[in-house]
């Protein structure tokens, strides 16, 4: 497939624009990379995947200073919150998981240095990754070894992964509270209803449930912390990290992973929640599925009627009763973090022939919808060429304008 630099640029362009200049002297450095929407918080998950682009281009953006903001404001305990105000506080109360985002700072570090070979800067930030992982395995961590979230926390807000969504939410989660958030009022008051209206008695949806997509990036975590651990001789870290991955990766196998529709699921109590969606997929870049599980993840990614759309990887199944519904925004658009995981845990396990095939589609329909908005989009309908939710989104979705092209679709 033939890539157009106007395109790769275009993208570029559009994340000049929406990096974050708003100063607080001494708390988050600015400029720095924005997360693409309309938003002055630094969002830990959305920058993670940033940086996978950034990478390429450090002398353009700041990617290192924009990274940098996350472990100035690390507790002394680990805790770095999933999204913190310009005031370098978090929005959200650190006790509950509302604050937690999915563990990927490690993979995006390691993604700087694999392109940049800075291993001073490696050996600065190894510290405050393994300290922050000390704190998300003691916090997040159940009984059953799998590791819970929270509906927000988990970065994919609205998506059901309970079996009827009528159902109360069964006790024993961390209770949701109108302390929630430390923004300030009207703001405070302006979160909390939206957050009633959206997802009412679900918001305290959290410990009760061993999540299949937190628990694979917690052992991707590990497994990255060794990787790096070992770039900087440090065996016994190395080693460990290893055997943390491979613990959580038995508990996912165990515990998450259902023979007969041979794929994996939340959890709740002693049974699965057989609502499938792309979070399963983080067991092929986490490399937690055996071979012959991890073949049936890529079937999956082959049947039209669970996840092979004409323009991508959706966030839910194509056969789930809530896939494109009227409010769908996790399920079912196309989202270039997912579809990036999915091509990279592809890679992981040699099937590069499927991952260009996906990167060939995504591309394809990405490069359309941008020919006739002359934008890029939060979201992509996963069935025709068009974008959705948010236009001018670079942040994360500047990936699917430059680096799918360029590490999937190699001419």
């Amino acid at each position: 497939m033939n890539k157009d630099d106007l395109f790769y640029n275009a993208a570029l362009d559009i994340a000049q624009r929406k990096m974050m200049t708003q100063e607080v002297p001494g708390v988050l450095t600015v400029p720095r990379i924005g997360t693409g929407g309309n938003f002055i918080n630094l969002f830990l998950w959305d920058t993670a995947f940033s940086m996978h682009w950034a990478k390429y281009h450090t002398d353009r953006f700041p990617a290192y200073e924009t990274m940098d903001n996350f472990y100035r404001v690390q507790t002394p305990d680990g805790c770095i919150s999933r999204e913190t105000m310009p005031n370098g506080i978090s929005r959200w109360q650190l006790e509950h998981p509302i604050a937690f985002a999915p563990p990927l700072l490690p993979w995006a570090e390691l993604g700087l240095y694999e392109i940049n070979q800075n291993l001073k800067r490696l050996k600065e930030v190894y510290p405050a990754l393994k300290k922050q992982h000390i704190f998300n395995s003691k916090t997040y961590r159940r009984h059953d070894s799998l590791f819970f979230s929270d509906m927000l926390g988990s970065g994919m807000d609205d998506m059901p992964r309970w079996d009827d969504i009528s159902q109360v939410t069964p006790k024993g989660g961390i209770l949701f509270t109108d302390k929630i958030t430390q923004e300030p009022e009207p703001l405070a008051s302006k979160t909390l209803n939206w957050l009633h209206s959206e997802y009412g008695d679900r918001l305290s949806w959290n410990r009760q449930l061993g999540w299949c997509d937190t628990s694979c990036q917690m052992a991707f975590s590990a497994l990255t912390l060794s990787r790096i651990a070992s770039i900087l001789d440090l065996k016994e870290d190395s080693v460990s990290f290893q055997s943390q991955h491979d613990a959580i990766a038995d508990a996912v196998n165990e515990l998450c992973y259902d023979e007969k529709s041979r794929f994996y699921y939340d959890r709740l109590d002693s049974g699965l929640l057989h609502r499938a969606h792309a979070g399963a997929f983080w067991a092929l870049i986490a490399e937690v599925a055996p071979e012959d599980r991890a073949l049936y993840l890529m079937d999956a990614l082959e049947d039209p009627k669970r996840f092979n759309c004409p323009c991508g990887v959706p966030g839910i199944s194509v056969s789930d009763p809530e896939f494109l519904c009227s409010k769908a925004y996790w399920r079912g658009p196309v989202w270039s973090p997912i579809n990036y995981m999915v091509l990279c845990g592809l890679r992981a396990y040699g099937n590069m022939d499927l991952a260009t095939r996906i990167a060939s589609k995504l591309y394809k329909a990405v490069y359309q919808v941008w020919q006739q908005t002359g934008t890029i989009w939060e979201t992509y309908d996963p069935m025709v060429p068009r974008g959705r939710n948010q236009k001018d989104f670079c942040g994360w979705s500047a990936l699917l304008a430059t680096t799918v092209p360029r590490e999937f679709l190699a001419d």
